[in-house]
């Protein structure tokens, strides 16, 4: 199965788009989608923060994000 990067990348590049397409058509900025692409979770400080920018990627590419929006969540330890 492709990863979240590889499947992101893919859909970006079947629609004839680099990355500066992206960012001027999308408005995410570059070091999300460059993060979000690499599947580097850890560059986000909030699991809140990933979902919703991935969410906004899928629907520019116009790709279901669901499938993986879990690997997003918020860790299950709840700190008080």
């Amino acid at each position: 199965y492709p990863t979240l990067g590889q499947t992101l990348k893919k859909a970006r590049e079947a629609s004839m788009l680099g990355i500066d397409d992206v960012v001027n058509l999308s408005k995410i900025p570059r070091d999300v989608i460059a993060a979000l692409e690499t599947g580097n979770i850890d560059y986000f400080d909030c699991p809140l923060y990933a979902q919703s920018f991935l969410k906004q990627y899928a629907e520019f590419l116009k790709i279901d994000a669901e499938p993986w929006l879990e690997h997003f969540a918020p860790k299950s330890s709840i700190q008080h």
